[in-house]
């Protein structure tokens, strides 16, 4: 590895290789950069085949600009809509600024109408230390200078030929603090290879990071002389080590804990500092939404350029406040470059990619996006999939894609977006589905169930989508079926039978081999073979249903409504789902299938009633259960998977524009109970009261169904006096037949 050249080693290697070609050692080769064939010592980026310098890689990653085709670094210097900086600065108006008189944009405007560039309006005024001119000074070290003093030291960097700050003089020439690489030297204190800290000075040696002596002076916290350095908590104090780790309480939570920072409003913790910036509020003098952390004369709260403190919480690229991770940048903008790289907007179909891009931005806040689409998620591979396959983007595209729970969630987001057309998506993904499970059928078998399957269960689902939605029930039950007939035929398959070789017998063996649940729903299968003269005459029992439906008792009715109605402790989506069923009797497909569009509040005899549509009837709803139907109302509009505009979803699911698919799972961990429990209750209490007709329209259920739970609620006790055994005589007393004779 010392010897060959070659960079495809540790980074530890390369270290190495440096300091035995230092030592004297003249074997060893030094590890050369796959672009340039440098030898520099820090090769730390790892490419296929490789490292590579930094130089090397920003030319790697550059990307073209669309406008001038000119290649320059992706992040800060293009943005979401391609330009470079020049060509962006190019699109914008300019004018002359007021305080250095170029043609610049213009950020700010005065009392008396003129504008100052943004470098103008953030510098102070003051006299610089150089010339003497009297105007806007920037600080450079302890010295404001100004702009003409200020700009003197930019020249063209020898290495990537930009004109930046010189950062250090190097045998090529004056280079950039993005270029420059600080050499790795021995220290002189552990002897370890590696960067300077601190220069030699004063006869003292050079010293590494780890052994950098920090100074000796009085701590501006507990006063005592020992090593201290700037505390950001300490507003930039000096502090030791021992204070800087000492708790202290919150301001805002109260907690004792250690402090992050120190503002004017008080001092935060670590969990504090990370909320306030992360809720932007408007400063009541400029008006803007920025952190506010200052405070004015009457105590109110300002932001930090309105109350003159030095600290900057504004995005860089876009100007927002919030909380940055990277350098400075807000979420937002690191989701915008972290979609142009995998979504070059260029070429033919420039629209369909700015409308996938446009898509996926808007898919929830930036912070979600950005987790979202993390280089090494699914994703992002997704996506990549679908810009390499260089096709339009329809659903068949997506189709041929691995089927997970991230296409699902892709998917959701472009239907929801208009990207992509709405389609009955619980329906359409049982075929992909079913395409992996016939995998380990033999070709004849896997022939008929998708025959079965396509001509049968999906055309009639299909037509059935014009009078209701295909469920998460609906597509639960279409793969039980499909399950129960491939293990079927895999289990003949096993005894080297034919389907048309299967006997009764066959069938009841195979029930008791296999006594499954989902085993019985083999019999729509069956059915189909043998109408189709594939079977013989065989079938699979039928079970005995009970017609006593299971509800619950008076006192535990009134106990789990009380609950659902008064307990603030129970989520707000469980209490008004629970109110509906326990008080409606309605299922919690149907409930987890309304929108905003179905709940009406119309105002009557000087009072506002809560109305439900429920098909072509309107439900009044109870005062009580129209508050939590309001308040759920309220809370889905923030959900983040809610619609931006038209109806939306009541009770919002985990994919966007969808509604939630697993309701009775959320009552059940909440001690709910069962919905098919509290409807049949509910029904009952309801039956026993009104009329069938009347209850058809006040519900909206079926006629035939309102008479079946009238029935139970009343029933025939002509067949209890026929059952009624005769009472037994007591000791002395005649039967009832010699009592009558007697008479």
């Amino acid at each position: 590895m010392l010897t060959s050249a070659s960079s495809d080693l540790p980074l530890t290697l390369v270290h190495i290789a440096h300091a035995l070609h230092e030592s004297g050692f003249p074997d060893v080769v030094l590890p050369a950069c796959l672009d340039c064939q440098a030898t520099v010592p820090q090769l730390r980026n790892v490419v296929d085949g490789g490292r590579v310098c930094d130089t090397c890689l920003r030319l790697r990653q550059r990307v073209a600009c669309s406008a001038c085709g000119a290649l320059v670094r992706p992040g800060p210097a293009v943005r979401a809509d391609g330009l470079c900086r020049p060509c962006r600065s190019a699109a914008r108006p300019v004018e002359t600024c007021a305080g250095c008189g170029r043609q610049a944009t213009i950020t700010h405007r005065q009392a008396d109408g003129t504008g100052l560039c943004q470098r103008c309006h953030r510098a102070p005024a003051g006299s610089c230390s150089r010339c003497g001119a009297v105007g806007r000074v920037y600080q450079r070290g302890d010295d404001p200078l100004c702009r003409a003093c200020y700009t003197a030291p930019h020249l063209a960097c020898a290495r990537c030929g930009r004109v930046r700050p010189v950062h250090a003089r190097s045998d090529d020439g004056p280079v950039c603090s993005s270029c420059h690489q600080r050499p790795l030297r021995k220290c002189g204190h552990c002897g370890a290879i590696a960067r300077w800290h601190t220069r030699p000075t004063n006869g003292q040696p050079g010293y590494c990071n780890a052994c950098h002596r920090r100074p000796v002076q009085p701590c501006a916290s507990c006063g005592q002389q020992r090593p201290v350095s700037r505390h950001k908590a300490a507003d930039g104090a000096f502090t030791c080590d021992t204070c800087r780790a000492r708790p202290a309480t919150c301001t805002f939570c109260g907690r004792h804990r250690l402090i992050n920072v120190r503002w004017p409003i008080g001092a935060a913790c670590s969990g504090c500092y990370q909320r306030i910036r992360r809720a932007p509020q408007p400063c009541p003098r400029c008006h803007q939404h920025r952190i506010l952390i200052g405070l004015d004369h009457i105590g109110r709260r300002l932001c930090a350029g309105c109350a003159d403190l030095d600290y900057d919480y504004t995005c860089r690229r876009c100007g927002a406040s919030g909380s940055f991770p990277v350098d400075r940048t807000c979420y937002r903008c690191l989701a915008q470059a972290r979609i142009h790289t995998l979504i070059a907007v260029e070429g033919e179909d420039v629209t369909a990619r700015q409308a996938l891009a446009e898509a996926l931005l808007a898919a929830g806040t930036g912070e979600a996006v950005w987790r979202w689409l993390r280089p090494d998620g699914p994703t992002a591979a997704l996506v990549t999939a679908i810009v390499d396959a260089n096709m339009p983007l329809t659903h068949d595209l997506l189709d041929a894609l691995p089927q997970q729970q991230a296409l699902h969630r892709l998917r959701a987001v472009l239907v929801q977006h208009g990207v992509l057309p709405a389609r009955a998506e619980q329906l359409e993904r049982i075929e992909p589905w079913l395409e992996q499970q016939l995998t380990t059928l033999n070709a004849a078998h896997a022939h008929l169930v998708r025959t079965w399957a396509r001509w049968t269960l999906h055309r009639r689902a299909r037509q059935r989508l014009a009078r209701r939605p295909f469920t998460g029930g609906a597509a639960h039950y279409q793969r039980a079926c499909l399950t129960a007939a491939i293990r079927l035929l895999t289990w003949i398959d096993g005894y080297h039978l034919t389907l048309a070789d299967l006997t009764q017998a066959d069938v009841d063996r195979w029930r008791v081999e296999h006594p499954h649940e989902y085993s019985y729903l083999a019999k729509e299968f069956l059915r189909w073979a043998r109408r189709r003269h594939l079977v013989g005459d065989v079938t699979i029992t039928p079970r005995q249903r009970d017609h006593n439906p299971d509800a619950l008792t008076e006192d535990e009715h009134w106990h789990h409504l009380r609950r659902a109605l008064t307990d603030t402790t129970l989520p707000l989506d469980v209490r008004t789902a629970s109110s509906l069923n326990l008080l409606y009797g309605m299922t919690l497909a149907r409930i987890s299938r309304l929108h905003t569009a179905e709940v009406l509040r119309e105002a009557a005899a000087g009072d506002t009633h809560t109305y439900l549509l429920l098909g072509k009837h309107r439900l009044r709803l109870a005062p009580a259960v129209a508050s939590l139907l309001h308040a759920q109302i309220t809370a889905a509009a923030r959900h983040p998977n809610a619609a931006n505009a038209g109806p939306r979803w009541i009770f919002p699911g985990g994919l966007p524009g969808t509604h939630v698919a697993a309701l009775h799972r959320k009552l059940a961990r909440h001690q709910m109970p069962r919905a098919a429990h509290g409807r049949a209750t509910a029904l009952i209490n309801l039956a026993a009261q009104l009329p069938p007709p009347l209850l058809v329209d006040l519900l909206g259920i079926n006629i035939d169904t309102a008479n079946q739970w009238a029935r139970h609620a009343s029933p025939d006790w002509g067949i209890y006096l026929t059952t009624r055994p005769a009472p037994t005589p007591t000791p002395g007393q005649k039967p009832r037949q010699a009592r009558r004779a007697d008479r």
